[in-house]
């Protein structure tokens, strides 16, 4: 995989993220394959890789509730942290 320079910019909390590059590459899942641009982020990042909307999309991946129900109103969401 070789990276290609990128003209993309990303954000995250207001703060431009350093891109390595982007490379173009087959995704699939066990339905659906697509070939997407990847985005290469410089550096260590604490979150799992992000696919786009329209990747989602493509694959089937993606549900979008118009009501913002969840499928069980009365969930009831534990606090973990006590002090809050």
């Amino acid at each position: 995989m070789a990276l290609q320079e990128s003209t993309i910019k990303l954000k995250a909390l207001n703060q431009d993220l350093p891109i390595m590059g982007e490379c173009t590459m087959k995704l699939e899942n066990q339905t659906r394959a697509i070939t997407a641009a990847i985005v290469v982020v410089k550096g260590k990042i604490d979150s799992l890789p992000l696919l786009g909307r329209s990747s989602l999309d493509k694959l089937a991946m993606l549900k979008i509730n118009e009501t913002g129900r969840l499928k069980e109103p009365k969930l009831k969401i534990e606090n973990e942290n006590p002090e809050l």
